[in-house]
């Protein structure tokens, strides 16, 4: 089952490292499928996009999943030294491994990893034709943003009710339309950091323009 990328940032254990910047990567217990990547979890799987990774192999070897399984979470997270397969190379990547369990209680195995870019790397490749993406503090303004999230033409005003809105939920994500002139936009908001409060707005661009109301004569 594929997950929104939004329902998967805010949950317990996979926020904590988006809002530290790391390299994050969920699979399933098996180790054999990929469930979630930001873009530096990507990279440490040797691919280049976290958007279109979703439900692919996760191709770690037969060694690096044998080392997964064999390490015991149920604790907490376990420091571990994973050798990782590149084509006829391997590099040693050392990772921290714990237990989440995904939004329909199931659970799942995480990678995570320290990465430069601060949580900049939360947004990371999320940007595509059409989607855009952007990090919030707790009243609206932001903090870091996708290339052409300006284009979409939210108000400031707008962005301030999103981060008042999401900063009250019990789950701590707001789904709603953004209307932008005569444009009407899907959107979703996680709370991602508590404190200080930073938000991951997602936003879905809709090029249909709504048609003005003909006037009545």
């Amino acid at each position: 089952m594929a997950y929104p990328y939004i329902n998967i940032a805010v949950l317990d254990g996979v926020r904590e490292r988006l809002a530290a910047g790391d390299a994050v990567v969920l699979l399933d217990m098996k180790a054999e499928t990929i469930l979630f990547a930001n873009g530096a979890g990507a990279r440490l799987c040797g691919f280049d996009n976290p958007v279109d990774i979703t439900g692919l192999d996760a191709d770690l070897g037969a060694s690096a999943k044998r080392q997964i399984e064999a390490l015991d979470v149920s604790r907490g997270p376990a420091s571990l030294a994973l050798r990782l397969t590149d084509g006829f190379s391997s590099r040693i990547e050392t990772v921290s491994v714990a237990r989440v369990f995904l939004p329909d209680g199931k659970p799942a195995c995480m990678l995570s990893q320290p990465a430069k870019g601060g949580i900049a790397n939360a947004i990371e490749g999320l940007a595509s034709d059409g989607s855009h993406a952007a990090i919030l503090d707790g009243s609206g303004t932001i903090i870091a943003a996708s290339d052409d999230f300006a284009s979409l033409g939210i108000p400031p005003a707008d962005l301030t009710v999103l981060a008042a809105h999401v900063s009250g939920e019990s789950d701590r994500m707001v789904k709603r339309l953004i209307r932008t002139g005569r444009k009407v936009h899907p959107a979703g908001i996680g709370r991602i950091c508590d404190e200080p409060e930073q938000h991951l707005l997602l936003v879905i661009e809709d090029r249909t323009e709504i048609a003005e109301p003909e006037e009545v004569p």
